[in-house]
């Protein structure tokens, strides 16, 4: 069973960077939503901005 061991201390081995890359994932997909979110209200606004000037568009 000295595979099973050395199996076992391996994982335990890379866990840890594997929670911090898991981490660093998360936050780079936040980020790219967040920017995405932004971007549609700029466009929400400039919609409105146009509605607030008289011009006909819809939301």
């Amino acid at each position: 069973m000295a595979w099973f061991e050395a199996l076992v201390s391996i994982v335990i081995s890379l866990a840890p960077i594997l929670i911090v890359f898991l981490i660093l994932m998360d936050g780079y997909r936040t980020k790219l939503n967040s920017e995405k979110i932004i971007a549609q209200n700029e466009e929400i606004i400039a919609l409105l901005k146009q509605n607030n000037k008289g011009g006909g568009q819809k939301l």
